[in-house]
C-alpha cells in the first residue's frame, strides 16, 4: 500500500501542512523547489519567511477554528498565480492542522488578462468608430437642407 507522503511527494502542486502556530510540519518536493529551500530547513518555520504573516494568518485561523475548507482563488507568489485550497486535518495526537494544496493557475490567469486586454482594445476601437461616425453625422446634419 502506498503511503500518503509518497503520493503527496509525487504531486506537482505545492502541498504543505501547518500547525495552529502557523509552522510548517510537512512540505512536498514541489514546494521546496518553488521556494528553493531544503525540507529540513522549512519544517518548523512559519510562512512569514516567504510572505507577510498577515497574508495567511486570517485564512489559517478560519480553517482551524471553523473546521471548514477555504479556497483562495487567486494568489500571486513570486511570478506565478495560484489557487490554494486549505483544509483542516486531524493529526495523530488529535490536534487540527491545515493541509494546503496550491495549484498553479498562471497560464489560465495570463490567458484571462490577454482576453480582457483584447476586449478592452475592441471596445476602444468601437468607441473611436462611434465618435467618428457621430462627428460625421453632425457635420452632415449641419450642411443638410431642411
Amino acid at each position: 500500500m502506498l503511503s500518503c507522503k509518497l503520493i503527496l511527494n509525487a504531486l506537482p502542486g505545492l502541498i504543505f501542512v501547518k500547525n495552529s502556530k502557523g509552522e510548517f510540519t510537512y512540505v512536498n518536493p514541489s514546494f521546496c523547489a518553488f521556494y528553493n529551500v531544503e525540507y529540513d530547513y522549512i519544517i518548523g518555520q512559519s510562512s512569514s519567511i516567504f510572505q507577510k504573516q498577515d497574508d495567511f494568518i486570517h485564512n489559517d485561523l478560519h480553517v482551524i477554528y471553523e473546521n471548514t475548507s477555504k479556497t483562495i482563488y487567486e494568489l500571486k507568489l513570486k511570478n506565478k498565480y495560484f489557487s490554494i485550497t486549505k483544509t483542516p486535518i486531524t493529526v495523530e495526537d488529535g490536534t487540527i492542522e491545515i493541509l494546503a494544496v496550491a495549484t498553479d493557475i498562471t497560464e489560465k490567469k495570463l490567458q484571462d488578462i490577454k482576453s480582457k486586454e483584447s476586449k478592452r482594445n475592441e471596445i476602444d476601437k468601437l468607441r473611436t468608430e462611434i465618435l467618428k461616425n457621430r462627428k460625421q453625422i453632425l457635420v452632415e446634419n449641419q450642411y443638410s437642407v431642411h
